[in-house]
């Protein structure tokens, strides 16, 4: 059947999109639950990743807006959103994309892992209906690494290559974007030990 230049276009953002959701995921989590310029920028990052690719599935196009429609799937209403993603996308408004008073209360889990198994059985969705006219060696499957010397648990250059922790938990006496106590990624409060990651964000 071959694919259209729309179909082309969509799957060109979705697969970056869905690229840098997984890797950001995976990069925070290596990093110290501290009050850091570049993790608190990682973090919005992850948000509004998160955010666009909900957006993608559950959100009516507006203008120009690449959405579910252009893969071949269905377009889900807003009202079908599950309970995670709506959560994710109301707080990514609300404390990452504008300047609001929500941002005074704390806000004590970003739940990335549900989000994550959500957002994949919508990405699966998507592999169905495209079938053969999936790219090869699409971007939203890549695995790759950061050059950038992080800090952070575990082993010289390894990442558990399975999921990774799911939710964030609240840094004590933090502050960034997020709230009064900012969420952070994982469970494991990290090390001083500075060591380059190398990225494997694929769920086994």
């Amino acid at each position: 059947m071959g694919r259209t230049p729309e179909e082309e276009k969509a799957l060109h953002h979705l697969g970056y999109e869905w690229w840098m959701f997984r890797s950001t995921h995976a990069i925070v989590t290596a990093l110290d639950w501290d009050d850091d310029p570049v993790r608190n920028a990682l973090v919005e990052s992850l948000v509004i990743h998160g955010r666009n690719l909900i957006d993608f599935f559950y959100t009516p196009p507006i203008k120009d807006d690449l959405v579910a429609n252009h893969v071949r799937c269905r377009q889900q209403p807003p009202s079908y959103i599950p309970s995670a993603l709506k959560e994710w996308r109301e707080q990514a408004h609300k404390r990452i994309a504008h300047l609001t008073e929500t941002r005074f209360e704390d806000y004590k889990m970003w739940k990335a892992g549900e989000v994550r198994s959500e957002l994949e059985t919508r990405l699966a969705g998507v592999r169905t209906a495209m079938g053969a006219d999936m790219p090869e060696g699409w971007k939203g499957d890549t695995t790759s690494g950061t050059r950038y010397s992080l800090r952070g648990d575990g082993p010289s250059g390894e990442l558990p290559s399975g999921p990774v922790s799911p939710d964030y938990g609240p840094a004590p006496g933090a502050v960034g974007p997020t709230g009064t106590k900012p969420a952070t990624v994982g469970d494991v409060p990290g090390t001083t030990t500075s060591r380059v990651v190398v990225l494997d964000t694929e769920r086994k």
